[in-house]
């Protein structure tokens, strides 16, 4: 997917993590309404803040994870890496939303 100015969205979700904001801004400015993306916003500004302002139990993880990654590799190596797991936690997050339930 990507926005209206050719960006991918997958990219602002990074960028949050980094720079920590309200999860809604980037949703807003670049007129994105999905409300996976808005689930993932939640998710990556509690692992960011942990402020417990949205109730997003795989915050702690992804943290981790994304911690983790940062110490063993380069900036662009994170990137590149790290796609393939937002983009799978959207897909099992859209999978969630359709089904109304959690993915098997």
């Amino acid at each position: 997917m990507v926005t209206s100015n050719g960006e991918q969205p997958e990219t602002w979700v990074l960028l949050t993590y980094r720079m920590p904001r309200e999860p809604s801004t980037p949703l807003r400015r670049y007129g994105l309404d999905d409300p996976v993306l808005w689930r993932l916003a939640a998710i990556v500004h509690e692992a960011d803040l942990d402020d417990e302002r949205y109730d997003a139990p795989e915050a702690p993880g992804l943290d981790v994870v994304l911690r983790g990654m940062s110490m063993i590799c380069a900036d662009e190596a994170v990137l590149m890496l790290t796609g393939p797991l937002f983009d799978g936690l959207y897909e099992y997050h859209r999978r969630a939303t359709v089904l109304g339930r959690e993915p098997a």
